[in-house]
């Protein structure tokens, strides 16, 4: 991604691209007027990821965080309470735990209780997808959780949620998704 970045905004004088882990990039601080995080904010260290926000942001800069959360529309609640049988007989544990999020429900803003930042909001945009048998078994591969399992295992939780998709969903998965972005400005 870093190498098309480049390749894109290399016309750009003041664009720079860097490989690096956000808690050691040793960026200047209030360097930027826009800091974003797209998909990754969960995997940045909770106990300083804010305060590095707000560190590399002038004054009244701004934060976006982006992320797509996966709900469950009733109609479509049927797939994820079956598919949770195949998960228990493979993986024990692995399953969804507690209620399945609902299309109106979102989480709190990822800044929500700091004083660092000020004007929180959050947007959302629904959207969903449609995938054959193959195509989401091969994204379920990519998932970590499932991509850290032993290759025999993975296999045969693969195989069983193939299984079920094929003899009770009609050879097909809908997932519902809300696209949010929480915004804020730095104090």
């Amino acid at each position: 991604m870093a190498d098309i970045a480049r390749r894109n905004l290399g016309a750009f004088a003041h664009v720079e691209v860097r490989n690096a882990r956000f808690e050691d990039d040793p960026f200047a601080p209030a360097s930027f007027g826009l800091a974003t995080c797209a998909q990754a904010y969960h995997w940045l260290d909770a106990s300083s990821r804010i305060e590095r926000f707000a560190r590399a942001l002038r004054p009244a800069g701004t934060a976006a965080i982006i992320a797509n959360v996966q709900v469950t529309p009733e109609h479509n609640l049927a797939f994820w309470v079956r598919v949770n049988d195949v998960y228990r007989e493979h993986t024990p544990g692995m399953e969804h735990q507690g209620d399945f999020r609902r299309p109106d429900d979102f989480p709190p803003h990822p800044f929500e209780g700091t004083d660092l930042f000020t004007d929180l909001e959050q947007r959302g945009h629904a959207w969903h997808w449609t995938l054959a048998t193959d195509d989401y078994l091969g994204l379920c591969a990519t998932h970590s959780n499932k991509a850290a399992l032993d290759p025999e295992i993975r296999a045969r939780l693969l195989t069983g949620i193939g299984e079920l998709i094929d003899a009770e969903f009609g050879g097909h998965v809908t997932e519902y998704y809300v696209a949010l972005v929480g915004l804020a400005r730095k104090r």
